[in-house]
């Protein structure tokens, strides 16, 4: 009879440390994916924030592209003008 409450004993002890172990096991699963869920969100945040930035970038690009543009059209106006200065100078000599 005490062999067989020892091993009922023993059969108890094992399911008491399994149902433990089934806790911790939840417990870090739950942990696992609440980090996980706020990784990604985390990532999502860093995508939109570098999305931001690039596009931000791109149009700075686009801006000076223009003024660059300009500038140049304007040398081009300001060459041509004193080339023909120059022409009507030589043609009065």
């Amino acid at each position: 009879m005490s062999v067989r409450l020892g091993k009922i004993e023993d059969i108890q002890k094992t399911n008491m440390e399994s149902l433990r172990m089934r806790r911790v096991v939840d417990k870090l699963n739950s942990r696992t994916t609440k980090i996980e869920l706020l990784m990604n969100e985390e990532l999502k945040e860093i995508k939109a924030e570098l999305n931001s930035g690039f596009a931000a970038i791109h149009e700075s690009i686009g801006s000076l592209r223009q003024v660059l543009e300009t500038k140049m059209k304007l040398d081009k106006d300001l060459l041509q003008k004193q080339i023909h200065q120059m022409k009507k100078g030589m043609a009065h000599m």
